[in-house]
């Protein structure tokens, strides 16, 4: 009886290889919209964007919360935090149980950036993976929901 070969999609150089190819054209397609959207550009560098997108997920996130899941380091997310307040774009809260906490909030113009950074990246979205018809684009969409939640449900299980 034949051992069947394991897939090994990690030991590939090809598959890695694409993901840093869709991650670098994604990131040129948003460099050039943001030179477009000078008012988008000026406000909301990558790091910024993906502070608020983490804040509006979370509601009231501490800087240590933000560091961690976003894999910046803590005298980063001060500079980040710093500039961003300085723009009304987040309002720093001192945790009243735990003065050394300080917990970020969404200004209602850092929700509207937030709004207009969504709709300036659904646009990049759609021309980057024009090149798959419908059909395509929802088995993908499939298929990377699959990935990203397994982890998810593992943990929840518990």
């Amino acid at each position: 009886m034949k051992k069947e070969k394991k897939d090994r999609i990690g030991k590939s150089a090809g598959f890695p290889a694409i993901f840093f190819a869709i991650g670098r054209r994604l990131r040129e397609e948003a460099k050039e919209n943001m030179k477009k959207n000078t008012a988008l550009n000026m406000q909301c560098t990558f790091g910024s964007f993906a502070v608020l997108h983490y804040v509006d997920e979370c509601g009231t996130p501490s800087m240590r919360d933000i560091a961690r899941n976003l894999f910046i380091t803590p005298p980063a997310v001060t500079l980040l935090i710093d500039g961003m307040a300085k723009n009304k774009l987040l309002l720093r809260m001192v945790d009243p149980d735990d003065r050394r906490t300080v917990h970020i909030k969404l200004t209602p113009r850092g929700k509207k950036l937030l709004k207009q950074g969504k709709n300036h990246q659904g646009m990049i979205l759609e021309k980057v993976f024009s090149v798959l018809d419908r059909r395509e684009r929802l088995q993908l969409m499939t298929l990377l929901e699959k990935v990203a939640t397994a982890g998810l449900k593992k943990k929840q299980s518990f």
